[in-house]
């Protein structure tokens, strides 16, 4: 902020700036022996309020444990839901299982695309070139 006006028993602690032969006054920046302002946030700051916000933290992971025991055994129920829908589609609708991988990415959670029988391409063309490189060296 600039002023046009200053006491003269003032003027040191202004920085004068003058354009077209008019004086503006700007306030010096004395922060380094002023002690610095304490933000509203700062109050929360304290080690006592993070111990307790840690204690909250914990109670609410031990409430989402308790309310979700069962988690092991939800997950191995989808599972085993998912295995039945793939066996389905593979012997009714005669779909192959790697149609099913390509289109829902099931390598992800934890499928494996030879417990139904098949094979990747990739990784079979990968053997046999192996094996081929593998014969020609004896």
């Amino acid at each position: 902020m600039y002023f046009l006006n200053v006491k003269d028993n003032d003027k040191h602690l202004y920085n004068a700036l003058q354009v077209d032969g008019i004086t503006f006054y700007s306030r010096k920046n004395n922060r380094s022996n002023q002690k610095k302002q304490r933000r509203y946030s700062d109050q929360f700051r304290t080690n006592n309020l993070n111990y307790k916000d840690i204690y909250r933290k914990l109670k609410i992971l031990e409430k989402h444990k308790d309310d979700n025991k069962d988690l092991d055994d939800l997950t191995t129920k989808w599972k085993e839901c998912i295995d039945k829908c793939i066996n389905i589609l593979k012997d009714v609708f005669e779909l192959p299982a790697k149609e099913v991988f390509k289109a829902f990415h099931l390598e992800k959670y934890g499928f494996v695309l030879e417990d139904y029988g098949e094979y990747d391409d990739e990784i079979v063309a990968e053997d046999q070139s192996s094996t081929v490189g593998h014969h020609m060296d004896r």
